[in-house]
This record gives C-alpha cells, sequence and structure tokens, in this order.
C-alpha cells in the first residue's frame, strides 16, 4: 500500500511539475514577435513543442544561427537567442497583489556582457513599477586596503567600457549583478577579480532587495 501511495505521489509531482513548465514554454510563445525578428511563428512554435516534448530544441533562425531554448524549470526559462544574446524569464509571485510577474534578463555579449532587467505581468505589459535596484558599475569596484591609489586606478582602466551583467537564480529566487571583464590577459583577469563585487538581491514576495 506504501508502494502505491509513492508512486501516486510521484506521478502528481511530475505531473504538476510538467504542466509548470509548459507554462514557461507557453510564456516563451507569447512574447511579442517584435523582440525575436529572426524568428517567424513556425519556428517558435517548433521551439515550443520541442521544449514540452523535452527534445532537443533548437532551430536555425532567419539569421543563420541557431536559437534554443537551453533550461525550462517551474519558474524559469533560458533563451539562447543566437550567439550573443541570451534571455532569461523568471515567474515570481507577488503577495500582495496575488498575481505573478515575469522578471526578463536579456543580456547582449559583445564581447563583454551587458545586461537589462524589466518585468512584465503574465501578458507582456511591462510593469511601471520598479522591482529591483538599479546598480552601476562604479557600485561594484572596491578598493583593497592593500592596493594603492593609483595601482587600482590602473587596474579600473581595463574595465573599459564599464558594463553590468545580470543573471537570475530560479532556485534561490535571487538577481544578481557583476561587472563583466572584457577580452584583456589573463594575468590581468586575476588581479580584476580582487577589485571587483558582486550584489545578489532576494525576491521579498514583492520586490528584489
Amino acid at each position: 500500500m506504501k508502494k502505491i501511495i509513492t508512486v501516486i505521489t510521484v506521478l502528481i509531482a511530475a505531473t504538476a511539475l510538467a504542466a509548470a513548465q509548459n507554462k514557461m514554454v507557453g510564456l516563451f510563445n507569447t512574447m511579442p514577435a517584435s523582440w525575436l525578428t529572426y524568428l517567424d511563428a513556425s519556428e517558435r512554435q517548433s521551439l515550443a513543442d520541442s521544449a514540452n516534448a523535452k527534445g532537443k530544441a533548437v532551430v536555425v533562425n532567419n539569421l543563420g544561427d541557431s536559437t534554443a531554448i537551453e533550461a525550462v524549470g517551474s519558474n524559469y526559462l533560458r533563451l539562447k537567442c543566437n550567439k550573443a544574446h541570451t534571455m532569461e524569464m523568471m515567474l515570481l509571485m507577488r503577495t500582495a497583489e496575488k498575481d505573478s510577474v515575469v522578471c526578463l534578463v536579456s543580456t547582449y555579449k559583445g564581447p563583454a556582457k551587458e545586461s537589462t532587467v524589466a518585468f512584465f505581468d503574465t501578458r507582456w505589459n511591462r510593469l511601471s513599477d520598479n522591482l529591483a535596484p538599479t546598480v552601476t558599475a562604479q557600485q561594484l569596484l572596491q578598493k583593497p586596503d592593500t592596493m594603492t591609489d593609483a595601482d587600482f586606478k590602473s587596474l579600473v582602466e581595463n574595465l573599459d567600457p564599464q558594463l553590468v551583467a545580470a543573471s537570475v537564480s530560479p532556485k534561490e529566487q535571487t538577481l544578481t549583478y557583476t561587472v563583466s571583464i572584457p577580452e584583456v590577459p589573463k594575468d590581468k583577469i586575476k588581479q580584476l577579480k580582487g577589485i571587483l563585487l558582486q550584489r545578489k538581491f532576494k525576491w521579498n514576495g514583492e520586490k528584489f532587495n
């Protein structure tokens, strides 16, 4: 009897997870077409169908590059739009409003990464509310006590332009900001990591703080 109950419980959980994943794929499929101009309707539908079927969700887009759904979970989807552009979608519950919002992180690599963070309702209407802090590159730099001002200034000059990248964690429901490191010699990378901070904000049911 216990074995039967266990099997039923597992099946219910698996069904619920599949339904949640299908919801994320559905959100992808209803994104404004103007955001993904290099995908036609059939290519987007093919991606969605493959993701729902747990298959390899990848198509060749109109630019001759590949577009792929790289990860999908109960509240998260990561889309590789092309070799230079990635989108992360995370579905978040708002306690007071009793609704869901989509946090969309769009990251461009050229070659250093730069991200934009925006929030939408589930019909892809942009929310005017500022649900996450604004973070600049200057806020993510810190001079160690043992470093001279001149050495610090010299290192910072390697970060040109100063770009901020963002990412979300569906498991922790966090939003993390980091400074992008451009193409520099390997010995500089280690030195730069010594002056760079990251800022992580957790979703509290209303906003990231």
